[in-house]
């Protein structure tokens, strides 16, 4: 499938509290005390190393259940709405 694109976003929607003490490190910037500078750690590398053949699976699964093409739409609209969403939020506000 064309549209593939590795472990697929949305698999897991983990909480603040896992994200903030497992997957991931924050920082300030080095040079700019504004900014964070994110990163995930290696305990998450490796949890995504060890999970990713059962997700590809099921991915897998679910083509052939219902079929490539749907598929290959659904991730066309999920694109869409992504996009149209980062257009809304970066659209300015009447007040």
């Amino acid at each position: 499938m064309q549209s593939r694109r590795g472990i697929r976003p949305k698999s897991t929607v983990p909480n603040g509290a896992f994200v903030s003490a497992f997957a991931v490190t924050r920082r300030r910037h080095p040079s700019d005390q504004r900014r964070q500078v994110v990163a995930i750690t290696d305990r998450c590398r490796a949890l995504v190393r060890d999970i990713a053949p059962s997700v590809e699976q099921r991915y897998d699964e679910l083509e052939r259940d219902v079929g490539a093409e749907l598929i290959s739409e659904l991730y066309d609209v999920l694109d869409r709405l992504l996009a149209a969403q980062a257009g809304a939020l970066s659209a300015p506000v009447d007040r």
